[in-house]
């Protein structure tokens, strides 16, 4: 009977330290949206920015295997993201950016991106005669 009694309690020990443990990891790795506005204002770390790719703002320094590149939010306010790791394929078809990562001084230091190109599925726009 104790050895039932004591099986039960390391189990339910165990499935409590599991539940725990998921929840802190989850904790640790959720970050919120935030505007180009809020993300200066806070200097927050690991917070998501999304905005607008502008297209000829596009550096790449291949010696520090980093790049950056403007965004526009929907506010229309503009930051510099500074992105390091490997180079993103076809970002000059992003519709949009979400960069993952924290405010330094003016620029939004990234290591994540997240891109939204155009649906191959979408159907193209036919000129109206």
């Amino acid at each position: 009977m104790k050895n039932k009694r004591f099986g039960a309690v390391i189990t339910g020990l165990l499935v409590a330290a599991a539940i725990l443990g998921v929840s802190v990891a989850f904790i640790a790795n959720a970050s919120p949206y935030v505007t180009v506005s809020e993300a200066r204002k806070s200097g927050a770390t690991n917070v998501h920015l999304k905005g607008i790719l502008e297209k000829d703002s596009i550096k790449n320094d291949f010696k520090s295997k980093s790049m950056s590149f403007k965004i526009k939010d929907a506010n229309g306010d503009e930051m510099t993201i500074v992105y390091t790791g490997p180079p993103p394929q076809d970002i000059t078809q992003a519709t949009d950016i979400v960069a993952i990562g924290t405010v330094k001084g003016e620029e939004f230091h990234s290591d994540k991106l997240l891109i939204k190109c155009p649906s191959k599925y979408e159907g193209t726009k036919k000129a109206q005669s």
